[in-house]
């Protein structure tokens, strides 16, 4: 299987959410404002504004430390911010640094913003398909044949359709990727969020990962991104963020950022990438 890393025209068809080539609309999916971090005296981000059209790929590159992790992990609630203001899908949820929905509401909303970790985070003791058929019934409240039904589609959409019956301990560390960005597909996100998804993964399996997340891309899916494959980025992002320090240098987009970075920062890195390929 080969993922050509150049930039590639969007797919129209899709079965998630809209086409990209559609206009979009007037409130962003997700939205921002003057977000801080704070883990005791240490401040990991600060002033942080962004926003996410619905439907557009951003990519959060940069340095180890620099805080994107955090900052994606604010964007689910898995963090709480020490400041600012989140909005999703137009929803305010954190408002001053304050959660407003209740706990109780939480897990709802965390369905609809679905998120991929490092760690693959699969019960050991289900099969791919109940794994990703699992919330759906006792979140979602579907019935077990028809949160099966779902689960299957989403195993053959990935590439896992002969593998649906299979234990995560006989499933390479790629497939289970795929397995666990199916199980947040099975909840019908609004958008995705990826921390770092191949990072646990050996180098030759990545190619998997990456191609499963290209075609949500093209498919229309709102994603938000955090990764150390820069081509990757380059390839599938319309917007890139660079961060260091906490806070967001450089955005642009991928020609933009990668071609022509305008702060030296942003440049140092790029350059140090390119050094460690020598």
């Amino acid at each position: 299987m080969n993922v050509s890393m150049e930039k590639q025209p969007r797919m129209t068809e899709t079965v998630q959410s809209a086409p990209r080539g559609q206009e979009a609309a007037e409130q962003p999916a997700v939205q921002v404002s003057n977000l801080g971090k704070s883990f005791g005296a240490v401040e990991v981000l600060r002033d942080i504004e962004l926003e996410i059209s619905t439907g557009e790929v951003i990519t959060l590159i940069g340095p180890s430390g620099s805080g994107k992790s955090t900052l994606i992990r604010c964007m689910n609630l898995l963090e709480t911010p020490s400041s600012g203001t989140l909005q999703v899908m137009g929803e305010t949820l954190v408002q001053d640094g304050k959660i407003l929905p209740k706990r109780s509401q939480l897990q709802e909303f965390r369905a609809k913003v679905g998120m991929v970790f490092q760690s693959f985070n699969l019960f050991p003791h289900l099969s791919a398909l109940e794994n990703i058929s699992l919330a759906q019934v006792h979140t979602l409240g579907r019935r077990r044949a028809e949160a099966d039904e779902r689960s299957a589609q989403l195993l053959d959409s990935v590439g896992l359709g002969q593998r649906m019956n299979h234990m995560p301990a006989h499933l390479s560390g790629g497939q289970q990727q795929r397995v666990a960005i199916a199980r947040a597909l099975a909840m019908d996100p609004d958008v995705m969020l990826f921390d770092e998804p191949t990072s646990a993964i050996d180098p030759e399996l990545r190619v998997e990962v990456l191609k499963v997340m290209r075609d949500l891309a093209q498919s229309g899916m709102t994603m938000a991104i955090v990764t150390h494959e820069l081509k990757f980025a380059r390839m599938i992002s319309d917007q890139v963020l660079f961060l260091a320090d906490g806070t967001i240098v450089e955005r642009g987009t991928p020609d933009e950022l990668f071609g022509a970075p305008q702060h030296e920062r942003t440049h140092q890195f790029l350059a140090a990438i390119e050094e460690t390929k020598l």
